[in-house]
């Protein structure tokens, strides 16, 4: 399983803990250790798993050179943030092109898991901007491309739940 985005770990743990190897990717050395930590306390052997400091899309482009493949894809990003690899990403504008990078590593019949917190973003105008949707780009089909947003965080009017 490959963690974009990984932050502190959390989906990796729970991942780590029902047996799958895990790679996590984040910008931040300060909580991937922290990431190595939440493996020790859950006693998972961190050295089994991945650590990759570095901007995502860089690291993605890297493995994809590599011939590195995964069953399972996890993009969560922030809406915002700054690397000096690839300058500014914002969720609104650089999402299809996340996707794109993320479909070059995950396995024929793999698992992409899409996520945001860009609450101001109209999913279906951002794909068909850049033209095909980055899965059909690929060759990809995908089952589900609706937003399932809890109660609490109700969709914009522009994006409306299906």
């Amino acid at each position: 399983m490959l963690n974009t985005f990984a932050y502190t770990c959390g989906f990796s743990t729970c991942a780590a803990q029902a047996g799958a190897r895990t790679t996590n990717i984040d910008l931040s050395g300060k909580y991937l250790d922290w990431g190595r930590r939440n493996f020790a306390l859950n006693r998972l052997d961190a050295a089994a798993h991945l650590f990759l400091r570095g901007d995502v899309l860089d690291w993605l482009a890297r493995l994809a050179r590599k011939r590195r493949a995964f069953d399972v894809v996890l993009l969560d990003p922030p809406t915002f943030s700054r690397s000096k690899q690839s300058g500014t990403f914002q969720a609104e504008r650089d999402y299809p092109k996340l996707v794109r990078a993320a479909l070059a590593v995950l396995r024929p019949g793999g698992l992409l898991f899409a996520s945001t917190n860009a609450h101001g973003w109209n999913r279906k105008g951002s794909w068909t901007k850049s033209g095909t949707p980055p899965w059909q780009a690929a060759g990809r089909s995908a089952s589900s491309t609706t937003p399932l947003n809890p109660p609490t965080f109700p969709s914009p009017a522009t994006n409306p739940p299906t």
